[in-house]
């Protein structure tokens, strides 16, 4: 992915957060430092990038943010409300930063997953991980080369400024 990032955009300035941190707890058994935590982690670190990265981005006519987010947590699951919180919260963030920086070349995109084989992936019984496969249409999990392959999309076309893109098989088909 370096360099991908490097021949696309020689000197350009990229923010991509892969960070995330999911707690499978019900709502009152979720503790406030757990809610925080997952906040911090989730939405927290793409706020400090923007805070910390837009003015060097502004000077420089260019920049992006790509946030890595996750399609289940838009459509929600039993015991997954700081997940979902916390993600979804990024989509504001989003939108703040396209209508405030879009005028200085500032880019703020998300690219939403489904499965992929990660640890956080792994921790999921296999039952589960069969039960939330059977719901995609394409039958498939996320192949890392198609989230590259998409980061290097959204950082060739400067015109796509907003967007998520769901690399979800169709699971969110409909939401």
């Amino acid at each position: 992915l370096e360099t991908a990032l490097s021949d696309l955009a020689p000197g350009a300035i990229s923010w991509i957060n892969f960070q995330t941190l999911k707690y499978e707890k019900l709502l009152i058994k979720l503790t406030v430092d757990e809610m925080l935590e997952s906040i911090n982690v989730n939405f927290i670190s793409n706020f400090m990038a923007i805070k910390t990265l837009v003015p060097k981005m502004i000077s420089s006519k260019r920049g992006s943010f790509i946030f890595i987010d996750s399609t289940r947590a838009t459509i929600g699951d039993v015991g997954w409300g700081a997940y979902s919180s916390s993600k979804l919260a990024n989509v504001g963030l989003k939108k703040a930063t396209v209508l405030e920086y879009g005028r200085f070349g500032v880019t703020c995109n998300t690219i939403s997953v489904s499965f992929v084989d990660t640890p956080m992936w792994q921790e999921i019984p296999e039952k589960k991980q069969s039960q939330f496969l059977a719901a995609v249409p394409g039958k498939k999990m996320v192949d890392f080369k198609e989230i590259n392959s998409t980061i290097s999309y959204l950082l060739e076309n400067r015109i796509v400024n907003g967007l998520t893109v769901n690399l979800d098989g169709g699971l969110t088909n409909g939401y």
